[in-house]
């Protein structure tokens, strides 16, 4: 994760779980990683995973964990003001992949504490298997910002460019 906004390549993360009887028994099933087009913020890699799942899932209804609150806020505004607002674009996607496989009904999004303790688990707090799953997700949502990550070539022509460009502001080039 590079600090710098204009190099900073955001990551968007799934992973498939299987649930036995015992909720401390999960098997991993799989996982994606992608790079996360346009503006590089956590609310579009989100989102850019809740369409990742929405279109590789075959299941006839699935279960989503997700610890983003931003993807709450645009299923409370529905197709038409999400669309309309920040990160449009790929809001149109998320309802048309939601509708495609049948709408609201065949999804179940559940909303989880992210960056969970170990203590927290142990006092019941969070749900252990909801916990393990949105980790494993979140690590592979690294790997898809390492994809994104800039090159050393490009942090040093871009560091090289800011430092002309302070030279030039202050009247010393």
């Amino acid at each position: 994760f590079n600090s710098c906004p204009r190099l900073r390549g955001c990551g968007a993360g799934a992973a498939a779980v299987s649930h036995s009887d015992n909720p401390l028994e999960l098997t991993l099933l799989g996982g994606s990683s992608a790079t996360v087009e346009g503006r590089q913020t956590a609310p579009r890699a989100k989102l850019t995973a809740v369409c990742i799942v929405l279109a590789l899932a075959r299941q006839r209804h699935i279960y989503t964990y997700i610890d983003a609150s931003y993807v709450f806020n645009g299923l409370k505004k529905g197709a038409l003001k999400s669309s309309e607002g920040v990160n449009g674009e790929l809001w149109v996607r998320f309802w048309e992949l939601l509708n495609r496989r049948g709408g609201r009904a065949s999804v179940t999004f559940t909303k989880v504490k992210s960056h969970v303790t170990d203590q927290q688990v142990l006092n019941g707090v969070a749900d252990p298997s909801e916990t393990f799953s949105n980790e494993l997700a979140d690590k592979f949502a690294d790997i898809g910002a390492k994809l994104s990550e800039s090159s050393e070539n490009d942090r040093l022509q871009l560091s090289w460019v800011e430092r002309r460009a302070w030279l030039v502001q202050n009247r010393l080039l």
